[in-house]
């Protein structure tokens, strides 16, 4: 027991932790209190110091290093901070103490400053922030623009982010106060770091103009447009630049008026320095609004005198400035006029002895923008030689790009990018391999500015263009509009032509471009977007270069491009977009044409699904208003077929997206090649048993499909009739679908006439068609009944075909048999049919539910006997339907084409598609391993039970020696089996076709999937006979019983 000198000495260290604990030395506080306790653990007082101090504790050390950080200004302390920051997470409350403490920290530092940039990522670091403005939005502006770059950054993340504001109102005061505050701060003398006030300016503009309304006025704006000046930071012009483009979005002619006093008032003083801010303020202007600043541009004698005024000044910035301007007003045609006509002389002297390479290459830019222009009509032609020629610039362009620093070159690449307009000037540039390499060298620098990835993707949309296709109609309209403007119609260049097109992109793509185009579309802007779109558009239309571009990244490329237009678009809420309307059918028809030509399964993965491509390939099947939409459709059925061939998953997709628009809209239009294609995308997609279900299930829409499909075997178009009977072929090869067949009104005719086509291919197709009609007995029938025998006859008389004789003499015995092939056995079978859930229904739905209940009752009561829905375990989509017929006869040719059944599948239709691999097993349901009384039904309901089914396509002639493996793997069994004690079922596949003939199909009860699949561990297993030696596929799957 501790005496009461231990008790004071004890209190006196439990004072100096909690002190240590207020200062955030934790560690400190700790060590006092263990002290503490060796002297008296039960003292009530230390143990609240330890509950304090695990509170604190549980806060992270941030707050602790914060404090101390804001007594000693320690820079060592504030690195500890923002390490902290870094390095743990941060709870929301942790996040605002912390900013409430640093609030206590007053003047500008970098450290301050990097730590409150990453607190203000927190949530709960902004809320803070947002109370703070609503409260002191004075002092807080001030306190974080002192501070930084970061803090700022901070402060107008939060003025952003609406959702962390209490209500519409004090988000929108918040921004109106800060952008007033902004305002004021860019009005103050001497400013230091104005870019930070602009950038509010700027940003507020961009995105809550409509808040800001009452607030810009004159001052304003003419503090936004001071700030353009050529001689601030290029980060302050950037901004300001932003700004004004918001306000001539804002108000055009507000601002339109607004700028044109402001530049005319600075000229009007005359002095160089007014004259450099007016001059850099309309150059920066130009850009964004062409029509008013021209207009100023052209006022009278403003271009007369330019000249004059700038040599008399005797002031680099004012040549700089005027070298600008006059670049920017290059955009206009009447401008280039009249500075062809007044500045030229000077341009060329600047050129050719400027002692500032900046202003001398600025120059040079200006004059090949110029170009050869030439003057209108009725203006006066002025005849004098030229001190610098046009040739001479661009080669000059050119070598510093190749050897130029990246302030040369930035110029330079503009100025080629005007001149590469020039047929001659493209072709020179794709024959010099080292200008190209060098080109793309530097854009894909990540520290070359913007405007060099730019001007070097210009210049290779330049370079690659083809002219674009024109409709005859078109032709003609272009001619006409000649004729009226009493001018012969002027046949393109010659180095426009496609065949020296083509050799240009063959250049740029084995110079590297599409793996920089990869690299400047990461982070690329809209225009870097559009122009990639652009360059791999032309480079996709030879068919040799489609696989290297598809090895360097293009397909992912175009989907990524593709997607993040659509989803721009998607987002915006004005109908404005920053890509102009043909970016996503460039993008689509370019990533159309490498999917024709490619095989999709070296492109597409798991990171990269087929299914990502199909949604940019279907918006190309939208009719529109352009003469050339049906060649943009054509490829891209092209380009879907291709994928088609690839799996299940993708046929499956591309049906759900467009199976209506393919056959209903496309199948039936005029263009014969686009008819063809569809044909041949119907034909790949046929392999998916829900297609086989859109022509073969009963409904009405089905049967027009049908239809459709058998009058595709019928048209001139060889190539169509050729999909179309492969399509037949596919299809016919279920046995519902030939039943559906027969309904059709002409169906054998327009098999015959497949069989009798000129085409050996297509012949073949149509006798494959007919072997498949007449394994059912309906279609012997009728085909008997149409003289499809005499037909047959003469057709194999007329073949050399080894394939049509070898199926058309099969086909032909089975007709004259004396007795129609059918499965006459008199014992029952069973059916094991597959059901789909379409996409996004689940087996709970009670709507759902309660139709299956009604089939099964249907089904039970045409049949007399039990059926059984099971629900597969590996695809939960999946569910069977096991139940008991007389006969395949009843069932197939009785039950399916009934009302009743008719009735069932279009109460079903929108939540279930039937798999077309209907199977029949020559076994009653007492012969299979399937719940018969209340316990075992009971016992399967609880999950207790689950099924092994098996498919086993067993190898010709080996049906014997499968069946003695078999049944010795089965002998093994028997102790193994749980629920349905010592019991296993299998039967063969009747009815079917080709191999489906020898399909053993096996069920077999357990406990558990688990148990099943450790079932091949056993004990003794390995010594017994392997089934697998027999058999050339087995499929595994299991389900479990459904009580509905």
């Amino acid at each position: 027991m501790a005496t009461t000198s231990d008790e004071d000495r004890a209190v006196q260290l439990v004072e100096r932790a909690n002190e240590s604990t207020k200062s955030g030395e934790l560690a400190v506080a700790a060590r006092y209190l263990r002290e503490a306790s060796t002297i008296a653990p039960e003292h009530p007082r230390i143990k609240e110091a330890w509950v304090a101090l695990k509170e604190e504790e549980d806060k992270s050390e941030l707050l602790g290093y914060c404090r101390a950080w804001v007594r000693s200004k320690d820079e060592h302390d504030g690195e500890k901070a923002l390490k902290a920051i870094k390095t743990h997470g941060l709870k929301q409350k942790e996040a605002e103490q912390a900013m409430d403490i640093l609030f206590d920290f007053k003047g500008e530092d970098d450290v301050l400053d990097q730590v409150s940039g990453e607190l203000l990522k927190n949530p709960g670091a902004q809320m803070w922030l947002a109370r703070a403005v609503r409260e002191q939005p004075t002092r807080i502006y001030y306190e974080m623009f002192e501070r930084g770059d970061d803090s700022i950054d901070g402060l107008l993340k939060v003025l952003l982010n609406r959702a962390i504001w209490p209500d519409d109102e004090s988000f929108k005061q918040g921004h109106r106060d800060m952008f007033m505050l902004s305002l004021a701060m860019m009005m103050e003398e001497a400013l230091e770091h104005p870019e930070r006030a602009m950038k509010g300016i700027a940003q507020l503009l961009a995105h809550y103009a409509e808040h800001l309304k009452g607030i810009i006025d004159a001052d304003s704006f003419d503090v936004i447009l001071t700030s353009l000046d050529i001689r601030l930071p290029a980060s302050l012009r950037s901004q300001a630049t932003l700004a004004s483009i918001k306000l001539f979005e804002l108000a055009p002619e507000t601002a339109s008026e607004l700028i044109s006093k402001f530049v005319a008032a600075r000229t009007k003083k005359g002095e160089a320095n007014d004259l450099v801010i007016a001059f850099s303020a309309a150059a920066a202007i130009f850009p964004v609004a062409v029509t008013p600043a021209a207009a100023l541009f052209l006022t009278e004698g403003f271009v007369s005198t330019l000249v004059p005024r700038v040599q008399s000044k005797k002031s680099h910035n004012l040549e700089q400035a005027t070298l600008e301007l006059i670049s920017a007003a290059c955009v206009d045609k009447n401008c280039r006029e009249a500075i062809s006509k007044h500045c030229r002389e000077w341009l060329e002297d600047v050129v050719a002895e400027s002692q500032n390479k900046k202003r001398a290459n600025l120059a040079a830019l200006i004059l090949v923008k110029l170009g050869e222009e030439q003057p209108s009509e009725d203006a006066p032609r002025i005849v004098r030689a030229e001190k610098v020629d046009q040739s001479d610039l661009i080669a000059s362009f050119k070598s510093m790009v190749i050897g130029g620093d990246t302030s040369s070159k930035q110029d330079s690449v503009e100025g080629l990018a005007y001149a590469s307009l020039q047929p001659k000037v493209r072709e020179d540039l794709s024959k010099s391999p080292k200008f190209l390499k060098r080109l793309i060298e530097t854009m894909s620098d990540p520290s070359s500015p913007k405007n060099i990835v730019f001007g070097g993707l210009t210049i290779f949309v330049n370079i690659t263009q083809y002219l674009p296709l024109q409709s005859e109609e078109e032709k003609r309209m272009a001619q006409l509009k000649a004729y009226a403007n009493v001018q012969k119609p002027s046949a393109p260049h010659v180095l426009l032509n496609d065949e020296d097109v083509a050799i240009r992109c063959k250049r740029i793509l084995e110079a590297g471009v599409v793996p920089l185009l990869v690299h400047v579309c990461k982070k690329g802007s809209p225009s870097i977007l559009t122009q990639s779109s652009l360059i791999l558009l032309s480079l996709s239309k030879e068919t040799k270069s489609r696989g290297l571009m598809a090895q360097q990244g293009a397909v992912k490329l175009l989907i990524q491009i593709w997607d993040h237009i659509s989803s721009t678009n998607d987002l915006s809420t004005t109908g404005t977009t920053p890509f102009p309307p043909a970016a996503l059918p460039t993008t689509a028809q370019a990533l159309s044409r490498l999917l024709i030509s490619i095989n999709p399964s070296h492109v597409f993965n798991a990171a990269l699904p087929t299914t990502s491509a199909i949604r940019p390939l279907l918006s190309q099947l939208q009719r529109t208003d352009s003469s050339i939409w049906q060649l943009h459709a054509f490829e891209s059925l092209l380009a879907l077929t291709n994928l088609a061939s690839l799996d299940r998953n993708t046929q499956d997709h591309i049906i759900r997206q467009s199976f209506d628009t393919v056959v209903d809209d496309l199948l039936l239009g005029a263009n014969t090649m686009i008819r063809r294609a569809a044909t041949e995308l119907i034909c790949n997609l046929m392999a998916s048993p829900v297609c086989i279900g859109n022509f073969a299930d009963g409904s009405p829409r089905a049967k027009h499909r049908l239809h459709l499909l058998l009058a595709m075997t019928d048209v001139d178009d060889a190539a169509t009739r050729s999909a179309a009977g492969g399509a037949l072929a596919m299809l016919l090869s279920v046995d519902i679908a030939v039943l559906e067949f027969l309904q059709q009104k002409k169906s054998v005719e327009w098999l015959v006439g497949l069989c009798k086509d000129d085409d050996e291919g297509i012949r073949y197709r149509g006798i494959v068609c007919l072997r498949s009609v007449v394994d059912v007995p309906k279609g012997v029938e009728k085909c008997k009944a149409e003289g499809v025998i005499e037909d047959l006859k003469e057709v194999l008389k007329g073949t050399r075909s080894p394939d049509v004789l070898g199926a058309g003499v099969e086909t032909l015995k089975i007709l004259m048999a004396i007795a129609a092939t059918r499965y006459a056995s008199t014992m029952p079978i069973t059916e094991l049919a597959l059901l789909h859930l379409t996409p996004g229904t689940t087996i709970d739905d009670a709507a759902l539910r309660s139709k299956l209940s009604q089939a099964k009752s249907v089904l039970q009561n045409y049949t007399g006997r039990t059926f059984y829905y099971m629900q597969q375990t590996e695809d939960p989509s999946c569910i069977y339907v096991i139940g008991e017929w007389d006969s395949l006869d009843q069932h197939l040719n009785d039950f399916i084409p009934s009302a009743d059944n008719q009735a069932l599948l279009e109460s079903l239709k929108d939540a279930i598609t039937v798999d077309s691999n209907l199977e029949h097993l020559d076994v009653s349901n007492a012969e299979l391993p399937l719940p018969t009384t209340q316990a075992q039904l009971e016992q399967a309901r609880r999950g207790e039970l689950v099924w092994s089914i098996v498919h086993c396509n067993v190898k010709a002639d080996e049906r014997h020696r499968f069946l003695d493996a078999f049944n010795e793997e089965l002998r093994f069994l028997q102790g193994h089996i749980n629920g349905l004690k010592g019991k296993t079922g299998r039967g063969w596949c009747v009815g079917g076709k080709g191999d489906k003939r020898n399909v053993s199909v096996a069920l077999c009860p357990w406990k558990s999937v688990e148990q099943h699949l450790g079932f091949g561990k056993t004990e003794g297993y390995a010594e017994i006979g392997d089934i697998g030696d027999f058999v050339d596929e087995i499929d595994v799957k299991h389900a479990k019983l459904l009580d509905i």
